[in-house]
């Protein structure tokens, strides 16, 4: 039975209290509410004390609970301003990127180590946080799943798609959203999902159709500012109405019109989101895509995961900010026409493609004057960085793990392109194509049309020949390889020099494209380099010597003695190759070993 006396007295602090409240701590409050459980007293603390001491512990409560799902510090808020502090965390928790709206107050300190510490700081909650992770493990799986089942090379299904972005927003916010919710049974999870993915697939519908259009003119930075605020004030009534037409609880209406707000502001249209991945490269190149795909992005590898309207941006929208160049293009083909002027200052490249495409038999319009801008910009960064392409594979773009070794005989190829149409074999119609060698047969048929009388060539010409012999999904499929199948067939052998020994320690330096010596033919296959259109000069490649006997051996040969090399080459005989050049108004730039 409950002390009459002490029952007396926890009713004198609880009149105190209410005539006084400020005299109470909450600790003193916690004690007070125990007593008066325990002797049957009714009491409840006033709703408009507020405590800032208590409000940041909420925040704390709800900033752990949204990182690790777990309601770690399980003290409930007693007033609509703590209950609004734990929202505010929960956020933060949930979705920690949230917090560079805050920091951005502060970007005229963005050099400073403090600032970049804090901005560093969010990363690693976001990459920590556990719902977050789970939503991008569901996108990733999502990827892969549309990878492996060939369902990506659909155009609505490539990375850049609305309607990609879309499924994949959906099920990454419902995913988070129930994972969030793990620890408040399933009923509340499968709630969850399904308003997660509601508002996912929604943020992901006004990235892509919510814009100012032609409604608002400004600088390209200004209509992408103006964009981010109308997506986010969109998304946040979209979350935050039915919250308050619901009458939600305050702190819950300032969560949705927050989260909503947050996620709008961030959504980009599929294309450009799309196109800022394919620039960063794949996961693990720390610097990022290799720069000679950013010049002639249409022969990288992966070109053709993405839509045509990402591709598009890529070559002719994308703000790269690299070179400048006289036409004021954008996108991939600015950045190659720049490249071009800033390393070969006294060309004059437009006249330079339209002379190059009219002797190729093509139409000269800006479509074929920017393919040109791009190739002969990414064969210009092969030459000047002294990294050759291999032979196999030189205008396809597709650069070899290994450094090549320029003096290989032309008659390298790659096994993986070699066997191309042996594999696409086993998928064409045997109805049409009996036999390999007939389809063999059709695609070198194929790769002849493309080729005109004067020299010139032209992969479209090929690639739509080989639609009409197997299919647009089927090339679609096999498009890349085949490209780079066409480049290395079709590919110009190009003369290079060699010397000769002869009687008396004398040499002959001569010049050949289809000369051979035993089992070694000289000639090299590549692209015309584009130092060679200038009129006033140009490369070519010396990569062998032949003894008096008639052997061949690499200008770069040599034989271990000890710890030290002995080149065929020594330095009397390279002084006779560099007076014979002389003779010829040639001399040597540079050698190099893969």
């Amino acid at each position: 039975m409950a002390n009459l006396y002490e029952g007396y007295k926890v009713e004198s602090l609880i009149n105190t209290y209410r005539a006084n409240p400020d005299m109470f701590n909450d600790d003193q409050l916690d004690e007070l509410e125990s007593l008066a459980d325990q002797h049957e007293i009714n009491f409840k603390r006033l709703e408009g004390n507020f405590s800032l001491r208590r409000g940041l512990q909420q925040a704390q409560a709800g900033f752990i609970e949204g990182l690790t799902t777990m309601d770690l510090i399980p003290k409930e808020p007693r007033t609509t301003g703590e209950a609004i502090f734990r929202q505010l965390g929960h956020l933060a928790g949930f979705a920690p990127a949230i917090m560079k709206a805050p920091l951005s107050v502060f970007s005229r300190f963005r050099g400073t180590g403090m600032y970049q510490a804090l901005e560093a700081g969010i990363k690693t909650l976001d990459n920590i946080a556990i719902p977050m992770k789970f939503s991008r493990g569901t996108k990733a799986t999502f990827d892969k799943v549309l990878q492996k089942t060939g369902a990506e090379s659909i155009e609505f299904l490539r990375h850049g798609s609305a309607t990609r972005q879309i499924t994949e927003e959906a099920l990454g916010l419902g995913v988070a959203s129930a994972v969030s919710s793990v620890w408040k049974g399933t009923d509340v999870m499968a709630d969850a999902f399904v308003g997660g993915a509601i508002a996912g697939g929604a943020f992901g519908g006004i990235g892509n159709f919510v814009s100012v259009g032609k409604m608002y003119k400004g600088t390209p930075e200004q209509i992408q500012t103006a964009n981010a605020r109308l997506r986010a004030g969109v998304a946040s009534m979209f979350m935050g109405l039915p919250a308050t037409m619901r009458r939600d609880p305050i702190e819950m209406q300032i969560y949705e019109y927050l989260l909503g707000g947050f996620f709008g502001y961030n959504t980009r249209p599929a294309y450009k989101a799309a196109a800022g991945e394919w620039m960063n490269g794949k996961k693990g190149e720390k610097l990022g895509r290799n720069m000679q795909d950013i010049l002639d992005p249409e022969h990288a590898k992966d070109w053709n995961t993405i839509t045509k309207k990402t591709q598009d941006y890529i070559l002719h929208e994308h703000p790269m900010q690299a070179y400048k160049n006289s036409e004021n293009l954008k996108g991939s083909t600015g950045v190659s026409l720049g490249y071009l002027e800033k390393n070969f200052p006294d060309a004059k490249w437009r006249p330079i493609a339209e002379q190059y495409i009219k002797n190729s038999g093509r139409e000269v319009n800006n479509d074929t004057v920017h393919a040109f801008y791009r190739l002969k910009a990414s064969d210009a960064m092969s030459v000047l960085s002294g990294r050759f392409r291999d032979a196999s594979s030189t205008s396809a773009q597709i650069y070899s793990d290994q450094q090549s070794d320029f003096s290989d005989p032309v008659t390298r190829e790659i096994e993986h392109l070699k066997n191309t149409d042996k594999d696409v074999y086993k998928e064409v119609d045997k109805k049409q194509f009996k036999t390999e060698q007939d389809f063999i047969e059709a695609r070198e048929q194929a790769t002849s049309e493309s080729l005109t009388a004067e020299g010139g060539r032209n992969v479209e010409v090929f690639v739509e020949s080989l639609k009409k012999l197997i299919g647009s999904d089927l090339t679609t499929k096999h498009e890349a390889r085949y490209r780079r199948k066409w480049h290395t067939e079709t590919e110009p052998t190009q003369e290079v020099f060699y010397f000769k020994d002869k009687a008396f320690g004398d040499i002959d330096v001569k010049s050949t494209k289809d000369k051979t010596f035993g089992t070694t033919s000289l000639g090299e296959r590549y692209v015309t380099l584009p130092i060679n259109y200038l009129g006033f000069g140009g490369f070519s490649f010396m990569t062998h010597g032949v003894t008096k006997n008639g052997q061949p051996y690499k200008i770069l040969d040599f034989t271990p003695q000890g710890e030290n090399v002995v080149f065929k080459v020594d330095s009397k005989k390279l002084r006779k190759i560099e007076n014979k050049l002389e003779e010829q108004g040639k001399y040597i730039y540079s050698g190099m070993k893969g």
